[in-house]
């Protein structure tokens, strides 16, 4: 699937966990803004940690989710789910960047409503929640900012992912 840049006006970026990774996520937004500069980003984050990302330049908005409390199997919990999801349908994004690939972010990319959706290769989820992906390497081999640049290396300039993937994290594990 070819994107068009100029019809992307709103992105969501899901990396809602994890301190370190929502921090190794910068770089990713970074690209995403110098492909699709007039867009606007939002991120979902996890409610505890989204003092990190108020001041991003590149962040317009933080999508808060609220971590389950309680019951995650009860008739509620459920309920608050599909608000959100709605809550995230209602935007109406032309593309969903999920940067977490778990089971809940690949499903909440793909209930999310986005022409574009965006993700990473994790046990053929690909094939379900995502139509635009990188091709599989050895991301075990990669380090996480390497990785996430590369699940949107099929929606960025490639000049853009390049230039950054260099500036910010030519970094091989060792």
């Amino acid at each position: 699937m070819k994107v068009e840049h100029s019809s992307i006006k709103k992105i969501l970026v899901l990396r809602y966990r994890s301190i370190g990774d929502i921090i190794l996520s910068f770089p990713t937004i970074e690209a995403l803004k110098e492909t699709y500069p007039k867009a606007r980003i939002d991120m979902l984050i996890d409610d505890r940690l989204a003092d990190i990302c108020y001041e991003h330049p590149h962040v317009n908005y933080l999508l808060l989710h609220e971590t389950a409390r309680g019951n995650s199997k009860s008739r509620s919990h459920f309920m608050q789910s599909l608000k959100f999801i709605y809550k995230i349908r209602k935007q109406k994004y032309d593309m969903v960047v999920d940067l977490h690939s778990g089971p809940r972010s690949s499903i909440l990319t793909r209930l999310s409503g986005a022409r574009h959706r965006v993700g990473s290769l994790m046990r053929k989820r690909h094939k379900l929640f995502y139509n635009l992906y990188a091709e599989p390497g050895d991301n075990r081999k990669m380090h996480t900012v390497n990785v996430m640049l590369k699940a949107i290396s099929t929606t960025a300039n490639s000049d853009t992912y390049h230039r950054v993937k260099r500036m910010r994290m030519d970094i091989t594990p060792r």
